[in-house]
């Protein structure tokens, strides 16, 4: 099978490496509006999904998500907005947002001129006019179009604002439980250690020293002792190494508790959750994803059953 040349879009934006974004926007719209033409469109338009060869020339790849239904996959459903965020991520590059769902605006409104007045000319358009045709028509007009903050009315202005604050909200969550995960993890290696010190401690304790004659050498005997204040002293480091561990995991599920107890905590729950569905809908699927919600309906079901009974 032939291998189509060329990286991944999103491993050249990691990379740092310049690319001619208004080639590869426009290669893009190229494919987008003969797609359209035929009644069909991209579902997963990412970052992933897109290569990029040496001459920043890009193409579209992951054929099973074209079809004939004119919505993303996931948020946020509608096809246009999706492709204003992936045009925001490639703009975007080197923030440092972390988002439930994109790492990146909805709106037009944080892109650089001239592709700032190209989205806000056809986020202005009614959404029922909104195609990729009529994307490319602006996209090829862009220079001469008006500047955005012109045509901007309020609602416009209370997106540009609230934008960042919730990217920056959804990053703080998104570390808060990549703090909570590495440190239940240290508390596991911790764990660990302590075992293998206490499972030591009682090897010294136990080890027996055969008996000598106190009427023969005294040299085994001074070897003997000798043995026993190098375990005895052993005994004691590992007590003290043992103390320190359990004070460590005392104090880490210290701050497990004041992050669980926090009210940035509680008040983001639903958001955590929604977030978590997204990743597992995404490494494993729909089906999958559905025989566990199944799985977990029937054993609640089963459960409800046996105590009415009871």
């Amino acid at each position: 099978m032939e291998k189509i040349p060329g990286e991944l879009l999103n491993d050249v934006l990691a990379s740092e490496r310049h690319i001619d974004r208004e080639k590869v926007i426009s290669d893009l719209l190229d494919q987008l509006v003969i797609l359209e033409e035929h009644g069909l469109y991209h579902d997963d338009f990412r970052t992933w999904n897109v290569l990029i060869d040496d001459n920043d020339s890009a193409r579209l790849i992951d054929f099973g998500s074209i079809g004939d239904v004119q919505q993303d996959c996931s948020w946020p459903v509608n096809i246009f907005q999706s492709f204003i965020v992936f045009v925001n991520e490639i703009f975007c590059e080197n923030k440092s947002w972390r988002g439930f769902w994109r790492s990146a605006p909805l709106s037009p409104f944080q892109l650089p001129e001239p592709y700032s007045n190209w989205l806000t000319a056809f986020w202005k358009h009614p959404v029922g006019e909104w195609s990729f045709a009529l994307l490319q028509q602006l996209f090829s007009t862009k220079d001469a179009l008006p500047a955005a903050s012109s045509i901007m009315d309020a609602s416009d202005l209370w997106v540009r604002a609230q934008e960042p604050v919730l990217l920056e909200s959804q990053t703080q969550i998104r570390n808060t439980d990549a703090r909570v995960v590495r440190l239940e993890s240290q508390i596991n290696e911790l764990t660990s250690l302590i075992n293998i010190m206490g499972e030591s401690i009682q090897t010294f304790e136990k080890r027996e020293y055969p008996p000598q004659d106190v009427t023969t050498n005294v040299q085994p005997r001074i070897e003997i002792e000798q043995s026993k204040a190098v375990d005895s002293e052993e005994i004691m480091r590992l007590h003290t190494q043992l103390n320190d561990a359990q004070q460590e995991i005392e104090n880490l599920r210290h701050e497990i508790a004041k992050i669980h107890y926090s009210r940035s905590w509680k008040m983001t729950k639903w958001y955590r959750y929604a977030g978590l569905q997204y990743y597992l809908l995404r490494q494993y699927g729909f089906k999958q994803r559905f025989k566990h919600l199944l799985k977990r309906v029937l054993s609640n079901v089963f459960y409800f059953c046996v105590h009415i009974h009871d």
